[in-house]
């Protein structure tokens, strides 16, 4: 059996993991980011700056709030969990594991402007706020996963292999997934105007189906996941097609 202590010890001695490089933590930046994927953890919104700062200290936030607990059913809750996002030095991947851990890095690909959210400093951000602000930035799933073992280090001091957030995460991140496939399907030909309005049907669609049809919890089933990202995808097809 193995010993507790060993295992503590060993713990500590793991070192953060890294992106292998800056690219991989991002699946879109500025105009590449699409209203069609739902907001999530990871997003970085420009123009906000969080309670009890200056508004010269920083004017972009990052969500720091699990994927599952940012939402109440389809909707985002009225209030979501933010940290701060500053201009930084650039971290290159090689310095990810040891070094800069109370930080999330968001390296400019074009290399003109490195930033970071900083871990340590939380704060609330209204879900009215996101509405009307302008998302820059979205993770790729190995992005969320990194944010998550550098937001577990900064508040527990110990490192969480990425695997086990990878298995934890799954149910969620390819509900996000699939949420985002129906906007494609059902909502990709609405004008903007109309936009905004449909994807909030969608999403109470979605949820509702997956929910009533038992998918939601087959999701978090290994063994069920395939059939079910399947059926669910069928499904926004048949609505689509059903709508045309």
């Amino acid at each position: 059996m193995a010993d507790p202590a060993e295992d503590a010890d060993e713990n500590l001695r793991r070192e953060l993991d890294a992106p292998e490089e800056d690219a991989q933590i991002y699946e879109a930046r500025g105009d590449e980011v699409d209203d069609l994927r739902p907001i999530c953890q990871g997003d970085v919104f420009g123009g906000l700056t969080l309670p009890g700062f200056d508004q010269r200290d920083h004017n972009m936030v990052l969500l720091s709030q699990h994927p599952c607990s940012l939402r109440k059913g389809a909707a985002l809750r009225p209030r979501v969990q933010a940290v701060p996002v500053r201009t930084y030095r650039h971290v290159a991947p090689t310095l990810w594991a040891t070094g800069h851990l109370r930080v999330f890095p968001l390296p400019d690909l074009d290399g003109s402007r490195h930033l970071a959210a900083d871990l340590s400093e939380a704060g609330v951000i209204t879900s009215e706020q996101l509405h009307s602000a302008r998302r820059v930035f979205t993770l790729s799933q190995r992005g969320i996963l990194l944010l998550q073992q550098r937001i577990v280090w900064t508040v527990a001091h110990t490192v969480i292999g990425l695997d086990v957030f990878e298995d934890y995460n799954a149910p969620a991140l390819t509900e996000i997934e699939l949420l985002e496939f129906w906007n494609e399907q059902l909502c990709g030909d609405e004008v903007d105007a109309d936009r905004a309005d449909a994807l909030v049907v969608v999403a109470e669609e979605f949820e509702s189906y997956i929910r009533d049809e038992g998918l939601q919890h087959a999701l978090t089933k290994p063994d069920r996941l395939a059939d079910a990202r399947r059926t669910i995808r069928m499904e926004a097809i048949r609505r689509a097609e059903q709508r045309n």
